[in-house]
């Protein structure tokens, strides 16, 4: 049976542990051969970051275990010379180049004013400069290839500021700055370019950042992101999925953009929303148990709480709801996709349906509608239909 990615050559920084491995294994799984690029030895700052020549011989190990093909190679993503020696190494084993996942990236606390400037160095050159020296020397493999994809591992901060992590951030919203300019120049060569965002994710990483920060590894998940679901983070399986379908055929018409992955992040405490919390009233539906120094500095700031339970990862609507009302809450406008109005659905909250159809499909592999004219729930009559040249609307009620 063919698998996703048979045939393809993928080249993969950071790739001795953490999101880099779980990535890995997952495109060997699926028929790639992998390339895997990490540290030959140990860097100053941060000085939790260790080399990765004997994690990536075990990762060889593993992989060839299991039927694939992997390429270790050392070497630091900041020197253009030990990247251009590894892009055409792999090359020259593999025969070619189709993915590039620019992984690699470091994360220590600081604040702005306090950094060293070799500090600040370190984070921005291995983040940012080093994603752009490894899609500088894949491209020309990439083009010749007519078509490929590279997907930069960006964070939550490259979406927003965190606290004490201003190099980071700045790093990260680099990486979305690179990404879409790449975007733009690399279309007319099938190229596409794309940017995951993760919370924060279980990593040696966070083992790093709370030996220097004297806490634990929860503590640096929890102040790091914040998250809606209860979870302190997520996995590096959870990455390498997301990256997966980023390099897959499923997103062939996905480019410049981000894909978030979040567990839900909750309201930050720097936003306007919150910062005015006390003038215009804000109540966040949470679970009791999500990110309990996060909703303390939200409730500082006058935010208010809804505690909520979740049902197989779902929202408990009717619970809610009710919940709602006791707080004197009786019209709301919810914005939503697909998977809202089908929530509301299956719980059936809903009363009636306009449905407007085209006649033009955009795009594949995306979330089916909830409903269509062949798919209306039973206890609903249609009781208005209209055309507009080549779109339909038909309205439906749920029988008394």
């Amino acid at each position: 049976m063919a698998r996703a990615f048979d045939g393809k050559v993928v080249f993969i920084t950071g790739a001795a542990n953490g999101q880099g491995k779980a990535a890995a294994l997952a495109f060997a799984r699926e028929g790639a051969k992998v390339a895997g690029f990490d540290l030959a030895e140990r860097i100053g700052y941060p000085d939790y970051v260790a080399e990765g020549s004997q994690a990536l011989e075990r990762l060889r190990r593993e992989i060839e275990a299991e039927g694939g093909a992997f390429l270790p190679l050392t070497g630091d993503v900041r020197s253009e010379s030990d990247v251009r020696a590894a892009v055409a190494r792999t090359v020259e084993t593999f025969g070619g180049l189709d993915i590039v996942f620019g992984n690699a990236g470091i994360a220590a606390y600081g604040l702005a004013h306090e950094l060293m400037e070799d500090e600040w160095d370190a984070v921005l050159d291995i983040n940012l400069k080093g994603n752009w020296l490894v899609a500088k020397h894949a491209i020309p493999h990439l083009k010749a290839r007519r078509g490929g994809v590279i997907v930069f591992n960006s964070s939550i901060a490259g979406l927003r500021g965190l606290n004490r992590l201003s190099h980071y951030s700045a790093s990260k919203f680099g990486l979305v700055g690179l990404a879409k300019s790449l975007a733009i120049e690399l279309a007319p060569d099938g190229i596409r370019v794309v940017t995951v965002h993760p919370t924060g994710v279980n990593t040696p990483m966070n083992d790093g950042l709370a030996a220097m920060e004297g806490t634990t590894p929860q503590e640096i998940a929890e102040r790091s992101a914040g998250n809606l679901l209860p979870v302190p983070w997520i996995e590096p399986e959870d990455v390498a999925e997301a990256v997966l379908f980023l390099a897959s055929d499923k997103s062939r018409f996905v480019t410049g953009s981000g894909f978030v992955l979040d567990a839900g992040l909750r309201l930050p405490s720097s936003s306007k929303l919150a910062a005015t919390a006390r003038e215009v009233p804000v109540l966040l539906a949470s679970s009791i148990d999500a990110g309990a120094a996060r909703r303390a500095a939200l409730a500082a700031l006058g935010v208010g709480f809804l505690s909520v339970e979740l049902h197989e990862g779902r929202i408990a609507l009717p619970e809610l709801l009710e919940d709602l009302a006791a707080q004197g809450i009786m019209t709301l406008m919810v914005e939503g996709g697909a998977e809202t109005a089908r929530h509301f659905l299956d719980e059936g909250l809903v009363d009636r349906i306009a449905l407007f159809a085209g006649a033009v499909a955009i795009g594949e592999g995306g979330i089916a509608a909830p409903v269509t004219p062949q798919t209306v729930p039973p206890g609903f009559r249609l009781v208005r239909r209209a055309s507009f040249g080549d779109d339909s609307y038909n309205e439906y009620a749920r029988t008394p």
